[in-house]
């Protein structure tokens, strides 16, 4: 009776690896013709120059708004000498400004992502938002209690009064967060 255990061949070894990791594949020499962001273009030309000995790649994740750029998640796969199989190596790729930024740590990704928001994303925050809101509510109860001195709407009275509860409720429970 033989055994029915055998060695994987590398097709199967290559089709369990495709099962693992999905995404974007292809090989370096074809990144021109592949169908591949903008983003994922330049994280791919960045990551060649960091190291070219890898010949296949897997894009397996692109994080857009990611500490001031999009990370493209990258797998790579090289053909060691007289070695059977493929090594992979998992890379991070920051592109920035049109320009990519290698890094082969995810610790060092993770800091990027905590940097601070531009400008215009703390803009539309909940918090600029509901100030400006805030904002606005007061300067028209002050308004209307300038001009109409005793009829001053009840209701924007209860609006104030709910957006002003509702934003010092807000703050208080981000302080006690934080300690």
């Amino acid at each position: 009776m033989s055994d029915a255990r055998q060695e994987p061949s590398q097709s199967t070894q290559q089709t369990e690896e495709q099962k693992r990791s999905a995404g974007t594949r292809g090989k370096f020499s074809d990144i021109s013709i592949s169908e591949l962001s903008l983003d994922e273009a330049i994280a791919l030309k960045a990551l060649r120059k960091f190291d070219f000995e890898f010949v296949d790649y897997n894009v397996y994740d692109t994080l857009s708004n990611f500490g001031g750029g999009t990370l493209v998640l990258v797998e790579t796969f090289r053909q060691p000498e007289n070695e059977v199989g493929r090594v992979a190596h998992d890379y991070q790729v920051l592109v920035k400004n049109g320009k990519g930024i290698v890094y082969n740590d995810y610790t060092q990704a993770l800091r990027l992502g905590s940097e601070r928001a531009d400008f215009l994303s703390r803009l539309v925050s909940p918090d600029t938002v509901l100030a400006l809101l805030t904002l606005v509510l007061v300067a028209a109860f002050l308004a209307f209690w300038g001009v109409f001195k005793e009829k001053t709407p009840e209701v924007l009275g209860v609006a104030l009064t709910t957006v002003i509860g509702f934003w010092f409720g807000r703050q208080s429970r981000t302080t006690s967060n934080t300690k």
